[in-house]
């Protein structure tokens, strides 16, 4: 079996899309920028617009994740907490290039229409593959597994149209409150043991394994760490 990764939107996700085999599997969160958004004929409001959604979509979305953790001071002393990552607005981030000797702000730049558009294209074009997955996960069989978590989505999209409290805290359900079904991504990697001559349940543990590696590089903000 060749074995390379396609991201697939949930949107448009088929069952023939994934197999029955154990692996990992990864979602993507890559936020849409509409044309309107961009409004062409008024640069002023088109760049504060642009700003405005690229913290509320591409950063704030990353905002609030936090990781237990403990500092080693010295001799059984020991501080625990929680590490929350923090990001800085994009409007009040100063760019700049020491050896260019660009120094300037995202609303100066997005003055420009053009601007604005070139950054909805670049942003588009490059989708996950400059990004950190917002979940990671194992399975023993990877086609069940993603669909729960597709079905769970759109069950709390539901729940939120009708104003029904939601008390489930899956990833499904987590996702339902981060972005639309085209806008949200998975993709498998297998991990069998015809594959690698391996034991079924090496194969299983040889997954597990992997996932946490993959969560220690990543840190997605909807998984555990």
């Amino acid at each position: 079996m060749v074995n390379i990764m396609h991201l697939i939107s949930i949107d448009k996700l088929k069952e023939t899309d994934i197999d029955e085999l154990p692996g990992v599997y990864t979602f993507y969160y890559t936020p849409t920028i509409q044309p309107y958004d961009l409004y062409k004929e008024d640069d002023a409001k088109g760049a504060d617009a642009l700003i405005s959604l690229i913290d509320k979509k591409f950063i704030k979305t990353y905002l609030g994740k936090q990781s237990e953790t403990s500092i080693k001071l010295g001799y059984e002393q020991r501080l625990r907490g929680e590490l929350r990552i923090e990001n800085k607005s994009v409007r009040e981030k100063k760019f700049s290039n020491r050896i260019e000797q660009y120094d300037f702000f995202a609303s100066e730049l997005f003055q420009s229409y053009k601007a604005r558009e070139a950054f909805k294209r670049v942003m588009s074009e490059i989708g996950p593959m400059f990004s950190s997955p917002i979940y990671v996960g194992v399975s023993h069989n990877l086609r069940e597994r993603v669909f729960q978590h597709r079905d769970s989505y759109y069950e709390a999209l539901d729940l939120k149209k009708r104003n029904i409290e939601i008390t489930s805290k899956d990833f499904g359900t987590k996702a339902a409150f981060i972005g639309k079904g085209s806008e949200i991504s998975v993709g498998v990697n297998y991990i069998s043991s015809n594959d690698h001559d391996i034991s079924k349940s090496n194969a299983y543990m040889l997954s597990i394994l992997v996932e946490w590696v993959i969560q220690q590089q990543t840190k997605p903000i909807l998984g555990e760490i």
